[in-house]
């Protein structure tokens, strides 16, 4: 290779190597520099409390130098340097910061006291003055601190929330006036079925507390499905009262309730039979039946009798575990039967007063009443539960008691009534 060729690699080597060195030291000098110039203006920050930098709070040239140049060339900035920044809150833009009034913050703190009590910030009227000062902050031209402590309390949501409250209040009126809340635009005006219409379209948006609310209003989501369910409820009470009107003038021409087989009411007596059974009578229809007194002719004493014998009952026996070992009134056996199976459509006066009389709903094996009448007039005889010999049958039953474990608490209840204990 020739000689002169490297001679001029070598010179070319040697001012890479020594480029390294140079640029290290640029390197160190700058980061010195900037560290000087960034606790200068941590120190400014400190003492002024902002970091706005100027001729007239400042005679440090090179600081004010510094500032105008990293405003300058804040994209090229290393994100650690921008961080650094940052964290001591500089002033990017000329804009002097705005001061927070400490009466801004009085008015804050209560609000935000309000808000941890209820979980949100919709200040009643009530309290006018927090109530105007929070109304304002809507409007007022706020500082990137106020807007963060006003997130902080959901505060966005509060126009929002209002708006919805005052439709709210619309639909309440609508409803007091007509009656129901099938809102249409037939019916109603353009932005309250608006309003309903997207409440029922964006029912997933809405909060638990702002569904539960609507509900208790009765407020109808489904329109169409709830219209046919009022339309199909109202065709069947029309049929049923018109096999009741149909029943009463039976009972006119022929004097009672029992309605024969024959093709002529065959009707009439598919549609009676359902009603003893029927569970899904409304409290009307129940009304209706009552009045006529319905099931009195087919074999069961009329309301106002079963419950003077009932009480009859209830003051010789002490219970009102009716049977035929106690009693050979088979119409009160019967009504007591059928009071049972159609407690369902009873109203709800009749059950109550049937409940004040301790009235059996699920009656006790009768033979095991029987026994236990039999150890009670014992008792009541000699004073004791000391049974004659001749009382077999007693004797086994009293045996086949001690020896149970599983007495109903109905059973327990009578025993302990007389005083007679299993332990």
């Amino acid at each position: 290779m020739d000689k002169r060729l490297l001679q001029a690699i070598e010179k070319d080597q040697e001012k890479i190597d020594s480029e390294p060195k140079w640029s290290k030291r640029m390197v160190k000098s700058r980061e010195v520099s900037w560290k000087k110039r960034f606790k200068q203006l941590a120190n400014f920050k400190k003492k002024f409390g902002h970091t706005l930098v100027c001729a007239s709070n400042t005679k440090n040239k090179q600081l004010l130098s510094f500032v105008h140049r990293i405003r300058n060339i804040r994209e090229s900035l290393s994100k650690d340097k921008i961080d650094q920044l940052d964290a001591i809150d500089f002033c990017w833009s000329l804009q002097k910061p705005k001061r927070i009034s400490s009466k801004w913050y009085i008015h804050y703190n209560e609000v935000n006291a309000f808000y941890e009590k209820y979980g949100h910030c919709r200040i009643p009227s009530a309290n006018q003055t927090l109530f105007n000062w929070i109304c304002s902050q809507k409007y007022k031209r706020l500082s990137e601190e106020q807007i963060r402590l006003l997130n902080a309390i959901n505060f966005s949501e509060v126009k929002k929330l209002k708006v919805w409250h005052r439709k709210v209040e619309l639909l309440i009126e609508f409803k007091e006036q007509y009656g129901h809340l099938y809102i249409s635009q037939t019916n109603a005006p353009q932005p309250l079925a608006s309003f309903v219409k997207n409440m029922r379209h964006f029912k997933y948006k809405l909060s638990q507390e702002q569904i539960n609310y609507l509900d208790e209003i009765g407020f109808v989501w489904n329109p169409g499905q709830e219209l046919l369910k009022i339309y199909a409820s109202n065709r069947k009470h029309v049929r049923w009262l018109k096999h009741y009107e149909e029943l009463k003038q039976f009972k006119e021409q022929y004097g009672h309730w029992k309605v024969p087989t024959s093709k002529k009411f065959r009707g009439l007596y598919t549609w009676v039979s359902a009603q003893k059974r029927n569970e899904k009578l409304t409290d009307k229809q129940k009304q209706l039946l009552d009045e006529i007194d319905f099931l009195e002719d087919q074999g069961y004493l009329p309301w106002k009798i079963v419950i003077t014998r009932l009480r009859d009952f209830k003051n010789n026996y002490g219970h009102l575990h009716i049977n035929h070992y106690l009693t050979d009134d088979k119409q009160l056996m019967n009504s007591v039967k059928r009071i049972r199976l159609t407690r369902h459509w009873l109203s709800p006066a009749k059950i109550s007063l049937l409940n004040d009389l301790e009235f059996v709903w699920k009656s006790i094996d009768p033979l095991w009443i029987k026994y236990y009448e039999d150890l009670k007039a014992c008792k009541k005889q000699n004073g004791t539960f000391l049974i004659p010999e001749t009382e077999t049958n007693l004797h086994r039953w009293v045996y086949k008691l001690l020896q149970s474990n599983n007495l109903s608490p109905e059973k327990l209840a009578l025993l302990n009534k007389i005083g007679f204990s299993i332990d």
